[in-house]
C-alpha cells in the first residue's frame, strides 16, 4: 500500500515542533513527511513499521525517522495510570532546521551524519535511550533559544549512542513515485494562495478530480476536510503576521484569507486558545 503524504503544521514561533501525545493514536497511518521525526514512547507497546522493517516497540524506545521514510506505529496496549500520563513525546524538524550552512560546521558533523543515517530509521534502547528521553523533556519545557540548543544537545547525545539501523541497505523509497503527489500539489498551491479566495473547484482541478471525489480523497489522505486544513493554515499565517507586528489585526485578518473579522476571531480562538490581541501581546 502506498504511504500517505502528511503535511506537518509549522509553528511560526519556532523552527521545529514538539508535542506530547496523550493517546496511542500518534501516526496511526502508514505515512511519510519531509520532516525528520524523533519519538520517545513513554507508555504502551506494539509493532512499528519503518520502511521495510517491522519489529516490536516498547515503552522507553527512542526512534529517529528520516525525511520521506514511510512509518507507522501500531499500539497493542496502553493503559495510562492517570489522565496526565503521556503516551509519547514527538519532535518534528527539517533537515536544515538550524540553517544549511550551520549544520555543516565541524562541531556538528556527528549530528549531520546522524540525520543522514536516519533515512534508514534509527532505534535506541537502554540507558542511552533514557538519557535522550530526559533531554527531550528538557526541549519540551524550554522556550526560544534554549529550546533550540536543547534539540542540538539531544541529537548529539543520540549521535554518540550505540543505536540500531532499522531498514535494509537496499531499501529505497522515492516520494515522487507515489500516487498522492497530487496531494502535495494541492497543499503547495494552497499555502501559496492563503491570502486569496480559494474555491473547491480550483483545488479539485489541480488534483485532477471532481469536487466530490476530491473531498473524499483529501479526507482519506489527511484525516481532515480540505477546508479544515485551509483554516488551520490561514491561522498559522495570521500568527506569523502578528509576530512580525507590522499590521493591524484587521489587516492580518484579510491578509490571511478571511473575509470577515467575526469568523477570523472565532477560528483564531478555537485553534490557538487565544484572541488575536492576546496572542499579539504575549509575543510582543
Amino acid at each position: 500500500m502506498n504511504p500517505l503524504y502528511m503535511k506537518i503544521p509549522v509553528q511560526p514561533s519556532s523552527s521545529f515542533n514538539i508535542r506530547k501525545e496523550l493517546t496511542p493514536t500518534v501516526d496511526s497511518r502508514w505515512h511519510y513527511h519531509s520532516e525528520v521525526e524523533l519519538i520517545h514512547f513513554e507508555h504502551g507497546e506494539g509493532v512499528q513499521f519503518v520502511g521495510d522493517s517491522m519489529r516490536p516497540f516498547q515503552a522507553g524506545d527512542i526512534v529517529l525517522v528520516g525525511p520521506n521514510l514511510p512509518h507507522y506505529w501500531r499500539f497493542h496496549s496502553y493503559e495510562p495510570a492517570t489522565s496526565k500520563q503521556t503516551c509519547s513525546t514527538v519532535v518534528h524538524f527539517a533537515e536544515d532546521f538550524c540553517g544549511s550552512d550551520f549544520i555543516k560546521l565541524h562541531e556538528l558533523q556527528k549530528v549531520k551524519s546522524l540525520i543522514e543515517k536516519s533515512r534508514r530509521g534509527i532505534l535506541l534502547r537502554g540507558k542511552s535511550a533514557a538519557t535522550v528521553a530526559n533531554l527531550m523533556d528538557v526541549i519540551y519545557q524550554s522556550q526560544g533559544f534554549s529550546r533550540l540548543i536543547s534539540l542540538l544537545e539531544t541529537l548529539y547525545a543520540l549521535a554518540e549512542s550505540d543505536y540500531v539501523i532499522l531498514t535494509s541497505p537496499g531499501f529505497d523509497f522515492s516520494p515522487a513515485t507515489v500516487s498522492d503527489t497530487r496531494l502535495r500539489s494541492v497543499v503547495d498551491y494552497s499555502l501559496k494562495c492563503l491570502n486569496k479566495k480559494i474555491d473547491l473547484k480550483s483545488v479539485a482541478s489541480i488534483a485532477g478530480l471532481t469536487e466530490n471525489s476530491f473531498c473524499r480523497f483529501f479526507k482519506t489522505s489527511t484525516g481532515k476536510t480540505y477546508f479544515e486544513f485551509l483554516t488551520e493554515a490561514r491561522i498559522g499565517q495570521a500568527c506569523k503576521l502578528l509576530m512580525e507586528g507590522d499590521m493591524s489585526i484587521k489587516e492580518v485578518c484579510f491578509n490571511s484569507g478571511f473575509d470577515n473579522l467575526s469568523c477570523f476571531f472565532s477560528k483564531f480562538k478555537f485553534i490557538t486558545g487565544k484572541t488575536p490581541l492576546q496572542y499579539k501581546r504575549e509575543i510582543a
